[in-house]
């Protein structure tokens, strides 16, 4: 059983996002991750008080700009962002600007996750090594598989560092089960559809399936051979 966390997309109104948060927490997801990188990042600022006011205290909130933003203005975003209680601050520069990650968190102290981009554990280890890293973020399809997946978060372990997965939850949820340092996984609705036996999901937290391998198929119709 883990925790699980919901996202908001950038793309949203306010209308929207404040809508989907609200029930996220109704149904009682335990933390949200909104989407940050507007063109000026004082927007960016609003919406976080917005989600905050809507959610209260009792939901953490994270903040994702998917790579897609520069050093001066991760750093103004991350310092009026810590008034707010943001539990990190996930990829806001390029993946491997490894000396920005570190600036980022000398000048800010925001708390910094990454990893969802990564296709072997070099980047980890350079993260680690300039101390620009909080959560570390392993993409079971990028990362090599299960093997690999399980020697990052090793990695990780070694350094105190929590392990909170990408996207993935019916591969991810028994993962982290399975390492001492899982901190809970993302959840998205959509993959339910496609298989065979969707993952229970009740009151914010996700209960591993019980059966053989995986614990789920994918469905025939929704598998095409690519000539």
């Amino acid at each position: 059983m883990r925790h699980l966390r919901k996202r908001g997309w950038l793309s949203y109104t306010i209308d929207e996002l404040i809508e989907e948060v609200t029930n996220y927490k109704e149904r009682g997801f335990k933390a949200v991750k909104i989407k940050v990188g507007a063109a000026n990042w004082k927007t960016d600022v609003e919406r976080l008080q917005l989600v905050r006011q809507a959610v209260g205290n009792e939901l953490n909130i994270m903040m994702d700009a998917n790579q897609g933003m520069q050093l001066p203005e991760a750093i103004q975003l991350a310092n009026k962002a810590r008034e707010l209680n943001i539990y990190w601050f996930e990829e806001p520069l390029h993946h491997q600007n490894f000396e920005g990650y570190k600036t980022l968190k000398q000048q800010t102290g925001i708390s910094l996750a990454m990893g969802e981009r990564e296709y072997n554990i070099q980047p980890l280890k350079e993260l680690i090594s300039r101390n620009a890293l909080d959560i570390w973020q392993p993409d079971i399809l990028r990362i090599g598989g299960v093997e690999a997946w399980r020697a990052s978060a090793a990695l990780a372990d070694a350094h105190h560092l929590p392990v909170l997965p990408h996207y993935y939850k019916d591969y991810d949820v028994p993962l982290v089960c399975s390492v001492p340092n899982g901190a809970g996984v993302e959840s998205f609705d959509w993959i339910d559809p496609l298989i065979d036996n969707p993952m229970l999901v009740k009151n914010g937290f996700a209960y591993p399936h019980n059966q053989p391998g995986w614990g789920f198929r994918f469905l025939d119709e929704h598998l095409h051979e690519i000539k």
